[in-house]
């Protein structure tokens, strides 16, 4: 990947064996003149609507694919951030 930067609040653009590559938001690619396919549009909406983060990944002028992020603590970050805050170190989740 060459060219790589960041769009602030949109995603990351470069290229990739001389193509235009992306990942980020849905105004980026509009942004980029990329079309939304409504597959992935849908699924999309899905996937926030359950609470997930998504991303859309495109190459060569098309969005190809959306991924999705849970950012969601783990089961065992409560207990970690007690162990931290006993020690006396400022914590939050």
């Amino acid at each position: 990947t060459r060219d790589v930067r960041t769009v602030p609040g949109r995603g990351v653009r470069g290229s990739a064996e001389g193509r235009p590559v992306a990942a980020g938001n849905g105004r980026l690619m509009n942004d980029l003149g990329w079309p939304l396919p409504p597959s992935l549009t849908e699924r999309a909406r899905s996937l926030e609507a359950s609470g997930y983060s998504v991303v859309y990944v495109g190459w060569g002028e098309q969005v190809h694919a959306v991924l999705s992020l849970d950012d969601s603590p783990l089961p065992e970050a409560h207990a970690a951030i007690a162990a931290l805050r006993e020690r006396g170190l400022d914590a939050t989740l």
